[in-house]
Protein backbone atom coordinates (compact mmCIF):
# COMPACT_ATOMS: atom_id res chain seq x y z
CA UNK A 1 0.00 0.00 0.00
CA UNK A 2 2.99 2.29 -0.17
CA UNK A 3 1.67 3.14 -3.83
CA UNK A 4 -0.77 4.80 -1.94
CA UNK A 5 1.09 7.56 -1.27
CA UNK A 6 1.17 8.26 -5.15
CA UNK A 7 -2.57 8.12 -5.44
CA UNK A 8 -3.06 10.70 -2.61
CA UNK A 9 -0.95 13.55 -4.04
CA UNK A 10 2.58 12.20 -2.70
CA UNK A 11 5.69 14.30 -4.01
CA UNK A 12 9.55 14.56 -3.16
CA UNK A 13 8.27 17.66 -1.02
CA UNK A 14 7.95 18.04 3.01
CA UNK A 15 5.74 16.38 4.87
CA UNK A 16 4.79 20.10 6.12
CA UNK A 17 3.60 21.15 2.66
CA UNK A 18 1.11 18.39 3.18
CA UNK A 19 2.75 15.80 1.05
CA UNK A 20 5.16 12.96 2.06
CA UNK A 21 7.60 11.17 -0.48
CA UNK A 22 7.13 7.50 -1.27
CA UNK A 23 10.73 7.23 1.28
CA UNK A 24 9.50 8.59 3.91
CA UNK A 25 6.25 6.78 4.26
CA UNK A 26 8.51 3.75 3.78
CA UNK A 27 10.63 4.67 6.66
CA UNK A 28 7.76 5.74 9.15
CA UNK A 29 5.21 2.68 9.63
CA UNK A 30 2.55 3.03 11.88
CA UNK A 31 2.54 1.66 14.97
CA UNK A 32 -0.62 0.05 16.46
CA UNK A 33 -0.68 1.79 19.78
CA UNK A 34 1.51 4.97 20.74
CA UNK A 35 -0.28 5.08 23.99
CA UNK A 36 0.57 1.89 25.82
CA UNK A 37 4.43 1.83 24.51
CA UNK A 38 3.04 -1.19 22.14
CA UNK A 39 5.40 -1.36 18.89
CA UNK A 40 3.13 -3.38 16.78
CA UNK A 41 4.23 -1.88 13.45
CA UNK A 42 1.75 -1.93 10.34
CA UNK A 43 2.08 -1.19 6.75
CA UNK A 44 2.87 2.08 6.03
CA UNK A 45 0.57 4.61 4.66
CA UNK A 46 1.04 7.70 3.69
CA UNK A 47 -0.76 10.32 6.48
CA UNK A 48 -2.95 12.24 3.64
CA UNK A 49 -4.43 9.10 3.02
CA UNK A 50 -7.31 9.24 5.13
CA UNK A 51 -9.21 5.41 4.29
CA UNK A 52 -8.81 2.74 2.33
CA UNK A 53 -12.72 0.71 1.57
CA UNK A 54 -12.48 -2.14 0.07
CA UNK A 55 -15.67 -3.51 -1.67
CA UNK A 56 -17.60 -6.75 -3.09
CA UNK A 57 -20.63 -7.85 -3.54
CA UNK A 58 -20.29 -11.55 -1.74
CA UNK A 59 -20.06 -11.71 1.75
CA UNK A 60 -16.78 -14.73 1.58
CA UNK A 61 -14.96 -12.19 -0.40
CA UNK A 62 -15.12 -9.23 1.88
CA UNK A 63 -13.89 -11.33 4.34
CA UNK A 64 -11.51 -12.72 2.44
CA UNK A 65 -10.03 -8.53 1.82
CA UNK A 66 -10.04 -8.55 5.99
CA UNK A 67 -7.67 -11.65 5.72
CA UNK A 68 -5.60 -9.54 3.09
CA UNK A 69 -5.35 -6.63 5.58
CA UNK A 70 -4.64 -8.58 8.35
CA UNK A 71 -1.54 -10.70 6.48
CA UNK A 72 -0.23 -7.05 5.54
CA UNK A 73 -0.77 -5.59 8.89
CA UNK A 74 -2.91 -2.52 7.27
CA UNK A 75 -3.85 -0.08 10.36
CA UNK A 76 -7.23 -0.78 11.36
CA UNK A 77 -8.18 2.75 11.53
CA UNK A 78 -7.54 3.67 7.82
CA UNK A 79 -9.19 0.83 6.33
CA UNK A 80 -12.96 -0.01 5.95
CA UNK A 81 -14.89 -3.00 3.96
CA UNK A 82 -18.45 -2.48 2.39
CA UNK A 83 -20.75 -4.72 0.60
CA UNK A 84 -21.39 -2.98 -2.52
CA UNK A 85 -23.45 -4.55 -5.74
CA UNK A 86 -23.25 -2.71 -9.00
CA UNK A 87 -26.47 -3.78 -10.29
CA UNK A 88 -27.92 -1.85 -6.95
CA UNK A 89 -29.61 1.60 -6.57
CA UNK A 90 -26.22 3.74 -5.17
CA UNK A 91 -27.17 4.73 -1.49
CA UNK A 92 -26.81 8.49 -0.35
CA UNK A 93 -24.22 7.77 1.52
CA UNK A 94 -21.89 6.71 -1.35
CA UNK A 95 -22.66 8.94 -3.70
CA UNK A 96 -20.17 11.72 -4.90
CA UNK A 97 -18.04 9.89 -1.58
CA UNK A 98 -14.35 8.82 -2.84
CA UNK A 99 -11.33 10.81 -4.01
CA UNK A 100 -10.07 7.93 -5.95
CA UNK A 101 -11.77 4.74 -7.24
CA UNK A 102 -9.10 2.17 -8.67
CA UNK A 103 -9.80 -1.11 -10.04
CA UNK A 104 -7.78 -4.02 -11.69
CA UNK A 105 -10.04 -6.32 -14.73
CA UNK A 106 -13.33 -5.03 -13.04
CA UNK A 107 -14.97 -5.19 -16.07
CA UNK A 108 -13.84 -8.42 -17.56
CA UNK A 109 -17.03 -9.05 -19.83
CA UNK A 110 -19.58 -7.22 -21.58
CA UNK A 111 -22.60 -7.19 -18.94
CA UNK A 112 -20.23 -5.37 -16.35
CA UNK A 113 -19.38 -2.69 -18.06
CA UNK A 114 -22.90 -0.73 -17.80
CA UNK A 115 -23.52 -1.29 -14.00
CA UNK A 116 -19.67 -0.33 -13.25
CA UNK A 117 -19.56 2.18 -15.08
CA UNK A 118 -22.59 3.61 -13.18
CA UNK A 119 -21.38 2.87 -9.65
CA UNK A 120 -18.16 4.66 -10.75
CA UNK A 121 -19.92 7.64 -11.50
CA UNK A 122 -22.05 8.40 -8.69
CA UNK A 123 -19.80 7.17 -6.39
CA UNK A 124 -16.82 9.90 -7.62
CA UNK A 125 -16.24 13.07 -6.02
CA UNK A 126 -17.31 15.43 -8.79
CA UNK A 127 -14.76 17.86 -10.16
CA UNK A 128 -16.53 21.48 -10.37
CA UNK A 129 -14.88 24.45 -12.22
CA UNK A 130 -12.52 27.08 -9.88
CA UNK A 131 -13.94 30.20 -11.64
CA UNK A 132 -11.40 32.17 -9.27
CA UNK A 133 -8.02 30.50 -10.89
CA UNK A 134 -10.31 29.81 -14.35
CA UNK A 135 -9.23 25.79 -14.35
CA UNK A 136 -11.03 22.79 -13.48
CA UNK A 137 -10.58 21.11 -9.89
CA UNK A 138 -10.49 17.41 -10.16
CA UNK A 139 -11.61 16.17 -6.72
CA UNK A 140 -12.54 12.51 -7.98
CA UNK A 141 -10.12 10.16 -10.09
CA UNK A 142 -10.96 6.36 -10.95
CA UNK A 143 -8.11 4.58 -12.37
CA UNK A 144 -8.62 0.99 -13.73
CA UNK A 145 -6.31 -1.94 -14.71
CA UNK A 146 -6.81 -4.84 -16.96
CA UNK A 147 -4.59 -7.13 -19.74
CA UNK A 148 -4.50 -5.31 -23.48
CA UNK A 149 -6.80 -8.37 -24.82
CA UNK A 150 -9.94 -7.66 -22.61
CA UNK A 151 -12.05 -5.60 -25.27
CA UNK A 152 -14.59 -4.24 -22.69
CA UNK A 153 -12.24 -2.01 -21.59
CA UNK A 154 -12.63 -0.16 -24.72
CA UNK A 155 -16.36 -0.75 -24.09
CA UNK A 156 -15.89 0.74 -20.55
CA UNK A 157 -14.24 3.90 -21.69
CA UNK A 158 -16.97 4.43 -24.11
CA UNK A 159 -19.81 3.97 -21.58
CA UNK A 160 -18.22 6.28 -19.08
CA UNK A 161 -17.89 9.02 -21.87
CA UNK A 162 -21.38 8.67 -23.46
CA UNK A 163 -23.46 7.45 -20.76
CA UNK A 164 -21.81 9.94 -17.82
CA UNK A 165 -20.03 12.47 -19.62
CA UNK A 166 -16.98 11.97 -18.40
CA UNK A 167 -13.39 12.72 -19.22
CA UNK A 168 -11.37 9.38 -19.89
CA UNK A 169 -8.01 9.07 -21.35
CA UNK A 170 -6.17 5.40 -22.08
CA UNK A 171 -3.00 4.15 -22.12
CA UNK A 172 -0.57 0.97 -22.98
CA UNK A 173 1.76 -0.26 -19.68
CA UNK A 174 3.92 -3.05 -20.26
CA UNK A 175 4.34 -5.60 -17.28
CA UNK A 176 7.25 -7.26 -17.04
CA UNK A 177 8.08 -10.65 -15.47
CA UNK A 178 11.42 -11.61 -14.24
CA UNK A 179 12.32 -14.82 -13.22
CA UNK A 180 15.09 -15.43 -11.03
CA UNK A 181 16.92 -19.04 -9.81
CA UNK A 182 19.02 -19.83 -6.86
CA UNK A 183 22.52 -19.25 -7.63
CA UNK A 184 24.52 -22.36 -7.68
CA UNK A 185 28.07 -22.19 -5.52
CA UNK A 186 30.75 -24.45 -6.74
CA UNK A 187 32.49 -24.81 -3.40
CA UNK A 188 32.54 -24.01 0.25
CA UNK A 189 34.94 -21.45 -0.37
CA UNK A 190 32.89 -19.52 -3.23
CA UNK A 191 30.09 -19.88 -0.46
CA UNK A 192 31.75 -18.31 2.16
CA UNK A 193 33.12 -15.75 0.01
CA UNK A 194 29.84 -14.24 -0.62
CA UNK A 195 28.62 -14.61 2.59
CA UNK A 196 31.58 -12.11 3.60
CA UNK A 197 30.36 -9.90 0.93
CA UNK A 198 26.93 -9.89 2.59
CA UNK A 199 28.39 -9.28 6.20
CA UNK A 200 30.66 -6.53 4.83
CA UNK A 201 28.15 -4.34 3.20
CA UNK A 202 29.74 -5.36 -0.69
CA UNK A 203 27.23 -6.17 -3.28
CA UNK A 204 26.60 -10.48 -3.11
CA UNK A 205 23.68 -11.84 -4.23
CA UNK A 206 22.01 -15.93 -3.97
CA UNK A 207 20.13 -15.44 -6.80
CA UNK A 208 20.20 -15.06 -10.63
CA UNK A 209 18.17 -14.09 -14.14
CA UNK A 210 16.64 -16.57 -16.04
CA UNK A 211 14.14 -15.12 -18.39
CA UNK A 212 12.01 -11.94 -18.89
CA UNK A 213 8.46 -11.94 -20.00
CA UNK A 214 6.32 -8.76 -20.71
CA UNK A 215 2.61 -8.51 -20.65
CA UNK A 216 0.68 -5.52 -22.23
CA UNK A 217 -1.67 -4.02 -20.10
CA UNK A 218 -4.00 -0.68 -20.59
CA UNK A 219 -4.86 1.99 -17.75
CA UNK A 220 -8.18 4.05 -18.10
CA UNK A 221 -8.07 7.06 -16.29
CA UNK A 222 -11.12 9.42 -15.83
CA UNK A 223 -12.61 12.46 -14.08
CA UNK A 224 -16.12 14.02 -14.22
CA UNK A 225 -17.32 16.66 -16.33
CA UNK A 226 -17.11 19.94 -14.81
CA UNK A 227 -21.22 20.90 -14.78
CA UNK A 228 -21.66 17.32 -12.68
CA UNK A 229 -22.10 18.50 -9.09
CA UNK A 230 -22.42 15.62 -7.64
CA UNK A 231 -26.50 15.88 -6.93
CA UNK A 232 -27.57 16.56 -10.02
CA UNK A 233 -26.69 12.84 -12.02
CA UNK A 234 -30.13 12.11 -12.71
CA UNK A 235 -30.28 14.81 -14.49
CA UNK A 236 -27.29 15.24 -16.36
CA UNK A 237 -25.66 11.52 -17.27
CA UNK A 238 -26.85 10.87 -20.88
CA UNK A 239 -27.54 7.04 -19.52
CA UNK A 240 -29.66 8.16 -17.04
CA UNK A 241 -31.86 10.92 -19.07
CA UNK A 242 -32.25 8.67 -22.41
CA UNK A 243 -30.12 10.84 -24.54
CA UNK A 244 -27.07 8.71 -24.37
CA UNK A 245 -26.46 7.89 -28.19
CA UNK A 246 -27.30 11.68 -29.01
CA UNK A 247 -24.27 12.97 -26.40
CA UNK A 248 -21.98 9.63 -27.75
CA UNK A 249 -22.44 11.09 -31.68
CA UNK A 250 -21.58 14.85 -30.98
CA UNK A 251 -19.38 14.66 -28.14
CA UNK A 252 -16.27 12.36 -28.53
CA UNK A 253 -13.78 13.25 -30.34
CA UNK A 254 -11.63 14.58 -27.55
CA UNK A 255 -8.86 13.11 -25.79
CA UNK A 256 -9.28 14.45 -22.58
CA UNK A 257 -6.03 14.09 -20.47
CA UNK A 258 -5.02 13.45 -16.37
CA UNK A 259 -3.98 16.92 -14.39
CA UNK A 260 -0.86 15.60 -12.10
CA UNK A 261 0.30 17.39 -9.18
Amino acid sequence: MIGAGLASGSTEQSVSSGYQSVEDIANKPVVDDEENGEENLMAPVPQTLTKVVMTDSHENLINKCLDNLNRVSFPVSKAEVDVLDWNMRISNDKRDRFDFIIGCECAYYFPLVAPLARTVAYTLKSSPYDRQINEQFVRGRFLHFGPQHRESINDLKRKLESGYRMNTRMEEIVLEHIQLVPLIIDSLEDANAQMREEVEGETGGFVEYQNIDATKHFALAGYHNEDYDGSNGDYFFPAETGKEASYSDSSQELDYGIETE
